[in-house]
């Protein structure tokens, strides 16, 4: 993985981007995918995670 992000807590994290939409998990994952994959990439990319990343909320967002 090329990007990581510092979590705040709670509070700290309530107003990055995503959090609002789609909860705190799936956001996080939601802004490290966008860290390493270009939204112009056009290529298919498989992505693996453990079951933290594995939500429904996250497995829709991830899908569009």
């Amino acid at each position: 993985m090329c990007y990581m992000e510092i979590q705040r807590g709670k509070e700290g994290m309530k107003a990055a981007t995503f959090n609002g939409e789609v909860g705190a998990t799936a956001g996080c994952t939601l802004r490290c995918l966008l860290g390493i994959i270009s939204p112009q990439d056009e290529r298919k990319h498989g992505i693996r995670a453990d079951a933290w990343f594995g939500s429904i909320k996250t497995a829709n967002e991830v899908a569009l």
